[in-house]
């Protein structure tokens, strides 16, 4: 597998639309050509 996109949710809790943060990577001929981070305000905004 030389070209995929690999995409990872954080969560503030144990609810699943507590998203806090998203990180996403693209990967082309086994090399990263491009990456995006995002901090994400939660929601319910509880952190545990």
């Amino acid at each position: 597998m030389q070209d995929f996109a690999a995409i990872d949710f954080e969560t503030a809790n144990n609810e699943r639309s507590s998203v806090c943060s998203v990180g996403v990577v693209i990967v082309r001929g086994g090399e990263i050509v491009d990456k995006f981070y995002s901090l994400i305000k939660p929601e319910p905004e509880y952190y545990n």
